[in-house]
């Protein structure tokens, strides 16, 4: 009754059934363009199913082959839907089947072959074989299989066979195969001793007799040959525990069968493929395994993309002209090396190229970090990691270092992402080295266009260590620091670090404490106590200074030092208006700026500046003018309405992207808060930025951690977004949207979101900043939508709406409704910025 019910089916259908007993129609033979070798990527497909147990029946066998076997026995038309699928691919041993004690690899290959021969249909199907070398241990039948297989090719092997033998002297196969032994093989396997006699070998015919092993080998080569004349469509080639015993694949026994060209895309081999590859000139991938002493040698691949070389030497390509080719990475012309060793070079892939769309840095870097693995504390840095490749290539040859020096110094950012966790990296030392190795090659600074001043580099570095720095990198510079610095105490600013005893330490850091009166030098003394003492901080401040001195390019500064250390709140303190200055540094060319210490001499500085980032510190005032700036982020910082509107002054060129979080869990923030430093609400915001009203595309005000609820005043938005006419991507925090706190309340119409965006909307993202505002929000959502549904003109380029994933609705009213008038609706989440907690490190 079954089979009654199956063989019903529509064919098409039927086919699609058949198929799942197909690895090749499965797509288990795709291989992905991306790391990994060919034996990982099996191990990840056994993963998926037991392990072969030896004393048990092949896995392949039973799950694949058995169940397509006996469906061609069910009937006619089930044989004519399943024969073609079941050739489709000839496995035997595939993964680890062949460990399987319970299969009979007896014959199996010769009766493909006779297959394939009385079918060319079936011959047409096949797109994939794979050889284990278990299928040539017994070959008892071969020199009949050859024969009929030739013979149905068209082909008279015999005599084919005697041209090779003739020919045979003057073509290089092998070192190995020019001996009369190969030779006397070819003319005698088919015709015996009588073949020897006709080729006049007769002397070798004992000689012959003693190398079986050899003449298997010969045997094996040649029905490979044979099997790839056999398939006019075969894609996939592999061999698997072959380990060299064919030596070179003769490259005649393809031309004997009039083979000029094989259809192969993939192929994934433990011989040496280099005739086979002569033939298949679409070939796309290549997977060579093996342990040769002599270095491969293989025609031109136009079409490869993928090459995997595991167990030996990569191979050598010969050019166009048959000549012998590159053998070494450095043959390849510089434009192709700077390419490859460009992908060590996090600046070159653009993994610091920042979206101008709305989300904080720490939001983006957790999206960034998610295609990658996290860093294990008690593993090596995967940062430094990447980087050791180009150091290894800067030591290979001086080419090599000319071409790597350059990407390897494109950045210096120790510490980058999570891998500043890995307790195996070593911080003692790297600051100082860089900046020594700046100073003596001024044409690798001018390379440098990132720099990341991590907190855990400042630290390990001694008041010695940081004196002898110091001065080598101004000798560099030409500068006498001394005197220099001799010079900054008249031209300081009065609130210049407000901080006692800094006059001090610019007269005694370099001349001695003897140059401070006796009074004065015991209390100095005091600064440097402990390894973050306050003298430790003029040192840090003043080593990021002249890093920045050294680098004429830089385009891209971070400076990371506010963290929660045991406990401690650590603060390098702001940034002195005269340490550039003495440095004769009058323009930066910086593009970006990350900072969370006040730095306004630097953005005085960087007229060019496009990109600021200012967060977890005191807002810098007053706020010089930032003519270039496009995108401006500002996260923890403590504003109030008077430094909201210094920050988007007029001096302030046309923003394309606005961020801001505000500030929580900071000192004295209730007294500030009753003071009103911190009521900053949606109003303010509208009304200082409308300015940029004309340029903005992206506004991201969250404001979960103000308290911000105006009770009287939610009828109807004061100030909307309307006027900004190329805002694309919204996001604001629900309690910055003028809501009701009890939803029952007669006087709102439900209408704020509406009256609030522009027409231009296309993401909006509403974070939960009230839990009296959640209904309200679900009736303001099912209003917009049912407008836009209603009048698509109103907000045509709507797309997204992204909720609060920690306070999701009751029921799926909104998504459906999204649903219906095409938004994507999802939940979301946007974790707040914080600061980044570990242990101290141990100072030298």
């Amino acid at each position: 009754m079954g089979s009654a019910t199956l063989a019903s089916l529509p064919t098409e259908v039927l086919a699609l059934i058949f198929g799942h007993f197909c690895l090749h129609c499965r797509g288990e033979h795709d291989q992905p363009r991306d790391i990994g070798t060919v034996q990982q990527r099996q191990v990840q497909f056994r993963q998926q199913s037991d392990a072969q147990k030896r004393s048990e029946r092949s896995w392949y066998y039973l799950l694949y082959r058995l169940p397509l076997c006996s469906l061609s026995r069910v009937s006619t038309r089930f044989r004519d839907i399943a024969q073609p699928i079941l050739h489709h691919e000839f496995v035997h041993g595939h993964g680890d089947s062949w460990d399987s004690t319970g299969f009979n690899w007896e014959r199996r290959l010769l009766l493909f072959m006779r297959t394939v021969k009385q079918r060319p249909d079936l011959a047409r199907r096949t797109k994939v074989v794979g050889i284990h070398w278990f299928l040539f241990k017994s070959l008892g039948q071969t020199t009949e299989t050859l024969k009929q297989c030739a013979t149905a090719m068209g082909v008279n092997l015999r005599n084919v066979w005697r041209d090779r033998a003739v020919r045979f002297a003057s073509f290089t196969d092998d070192k190995a195969h020019k001996v009369p032994l190969f030779m006397s093989f070819l003319v005698s396997f088919l015709d015996g001793e009588h073949g020897l006699d006709l080729a006049g070998l007769q002397n070798i015919g004992c000689e012959l007799a003693l190398v079986h092993d050899t003449e298997h080998c010969w045997m094996a080569s040649e029905l490979l040959a044979l099997l790839l004349a056999q398939l006019p469509n075969l894609e996939h080639l592999s061999t698997q525990d072959f380990d060299d015993k064919l030596g070179l694949f003769p490259a005649l026994a393809l031309l004997a069968l009039n083979v000029s060209r094989l259809p192969l895309k993939t192929l994934d081999v433990d011989i040496r493929p280099a005739p086979i590859i002569g033939l298949a000139s679409g070939l796309e991938t290549l997977n060579i395994r093996g342990n040769w002493r002599r270095q491969l040698e293989v025609p031109p691949m136009p079409n490869l993309k993928v090459l995997r070389v595991t167990g030996t030497t990569l191979p050598e390509i010969s050019n166009q002209h048959g000549e012998k080719g590159p053998a070494q990475l450095t043959d390849l012309p510089n434009e192709t090396l700077i390419l490859i060793l460009s992908h060590f070079c996090l600046h070159c892939s653009g993994e610091h190229d920042q979206p101008y769309d709305i989300g904080t840095l720490q939001q983006h870097e957790v999206q960034r970090q998610k295609r990658r693995s996290e860093q294990d504390q008690n593993a090596k840095s995967w940062y430094s990691l990447d980087r050791h490749s180009l150091f290894s290539l800067c030591l290979a040859s001086r080419r090599l270092r000319d071409l790597a020096q350059p990407i390897l110094y494109h950045e210096f950012i120790l510490g980058y992402g999570d891998s500043w966790r890995s307790h195996k990296y070593s911080w003692e030392g790297r600051l100082t080295s860089f900046m020594r190795t700046m100073a003596q090659r001024r044409d690798l600074a001018s390379h440098v266009s990132r720099a990341s001043v991590h907190l855990r580099l400042l630290q390990p570095v001694s008041t010695d260590e940081a004196r002898s720095i110091l001065r080598t990198c101004a000798d560099a510079l030409g500068i006498n620091i001394s005197k220099a610095w001799s010079q900054r105490k008249s031209s300081m600013f009065a609130n210049e670090w407000s901080s006692p005893g800094f006059e001090g330490f610019l007269a005694s850091f370099f001349e001695g404490h003897d140059v401070l009166q006796p009074r004065v030098r015991a209390s100095f003394a005091r600064h440097f106590e402990h390894p973050w003492s306050r003298g430790s901080r003029w040192i840090a401040i003043e080593l990021v200074a002249m890093l920045i001195a050294q680098l004429p390019n830089l385009e891209h500064l971070s400076i990371q030092h506010n963290f929660t250390w045991t406990n401690e709140q650590l603060e390098i303190g702001p940034f002195p208006p005269t340490a550039l200055a003495a440095l004769n540094v009058s323009r930066l060319s910086l593009k970006s700026l990350d900072v969370d210490i006040l730095a306004t001499p630097i953005v005085e500085l960087a007229t060019g500046l496009e990109t600021l980032n200012l967060h977890l510190c005191a807002f810098p005032s007053p706020m010089p003018p930032m003519p270039n700036l496009k995108v401006l982020r500002v996260i923890r910082v403590t504003l109030d309405e008077n430094n909201l509107k210094k920050l988007l002054g007029s001096r302030t060129g046309g923003l394309r992207t606005f961020v801001y979080e505000a500030a929580r869990d900071l000192p004295n923030k209730e007294d500030l808060s009753r003071r009103g430093v911190f009521q900053l609400s949606l109003r303010h915001f509208v009304e200082y930025l409308h300015r940029h009203r004309d340029t903005l595309t992206s506004l991201h005000l969250d404001l979960r951690a103000e308290n911000i609820w105006d009770h009287g005043q939610y009828t109807h938005v004061k100030d909307s977004l309307r006027g900004f006419t190329v805002l694309k991507n919204l996001l604001l925090s629900s309690n910055a949207i003028p809501l009701p706190r009890r939803h029952e309340d007669e006087q709102y119409d439900c209408r704020s979101l509406i009256n609030l965006m522009p027409s231009s909307i296309v993401s909006l993202q509403l974070p939960h900043g009230d839990c009296y505002s959640h209904m309200s929000l679900e009736k303001e959502l099912i209003n917009l939508v049912e407008l836009k549904k209603l009048q698509p003109g109103q907000f045509p380029k709507l797309q997204q709406i992204i909720c609060d994933i920690e306070h999701e609705f009751d029921d799926s009213t909104v998504a459906n409704m999204c649903a219906a008038a095409g938004i994507d609706f999802e939940y979301g989440s946007w974790p707040r910025s914080r600061r980044i907690t570990h242990p101290p490190i141990e100072n030298p």
